[in-house]
């Protein structure tokens, strides 16, 4: 995941990104501290996150997207596999009954 400042990749200290990988060790939660609440003009920085979907494991996709105060839940999906059943008619013989079938 992408800190963004602004809409705009955040950089720690040493000018990196600042990114976070949740992982089941640590609960899938992470904190960033000693984030600047204004930037060099004296405007509230307002902070977001994204998900590198590039890093998502092959069968993820992002579900939504929520941020509450200081708080952001990201929720993924994972598809295992699909099924995807498709009928068809090409018209019907004259002699049969029909009466009982639904319109899908």
């Amino acid at each position: 995941m992408i800190l963004l400042a602004n809409n705009e990749p955040a950089n720690d200290e040493n000018g990196a990104s600042i990114t976070v990988a949740l992982n089941n060790e640590d609960g899938a939660t992470q904190t960033v501290d000693g984030l600047p609440k204004y930037d060099k003009n004296g405007n509230i920085i307002s902070y977001s996150w994204i998900e590198d979907t590039d890093a998502l494991p092959k069968g993820c996709s992002i579900k939504s997207i929520e941020t509450s105060k200081n708080e952001t839940t990201i929720t993924n999906t994972y598809v295992t596999g699909s099924l995807v059943i498709e009928k068809s008619f090409f018209g019907t013989p004259e002699d049969a009954d029909v009466s009982g079938w639904r319109r899908c």
